[in-house]
């Protein structure tokens, strides 16, 4: 039985939200989910734990979000430029291009391991 699509939206960001969380909680100092909500609604500049959530972690987690929603735009086109609901990068040579800047980023930089 599938869930009506305004479930589906609820329950997705709630797992979004407590991935989130969780993101924020876990590092070389593990933080409490108290924690974390105190450090994200009522900052205490005192406490170095809000400084390592707001500071390194939030950081962090905004910018594994907006990797991960540029990332689903980018299948979402893939799959409406060419109406195939099944669409992958290397239909449009991605994975090709990837390679070819990769190695080429290996073999002109100095990070060479056949030297």
């Amino acid at each position: 039985m599938l869930l009506k699509p305004k479930y589906q939206i609820v329950i997705a960001g709630l797992c979004l939200a407590i991935v989130a969380i969780l993101s924020l909680m876990i590092g070389n100092t593990l933080v409490s989910p108290g924690t974390v909500i105190q450090a994200l609604f009522n900052f205490d500049s005192e406490n170095d734990l809000h400084d390592v959530v707001t500071g390194a972690r939030a950081s962090r987690t905004i910018i594994a979000l907006l990797t991960g929603a540029a990332l689903a735009v980018s299948g979402l086109l893939m799959q409406a430029l060419t109406r195939n609901p099944i669409a992958s990068p290397g239909l449009f040579g991605v994975n090709a291009g990837a390679v070819f800047l990769s190695s080429l980023v290996l073999h002109l930089s100095k990070f060479n391991l056949l030297k």
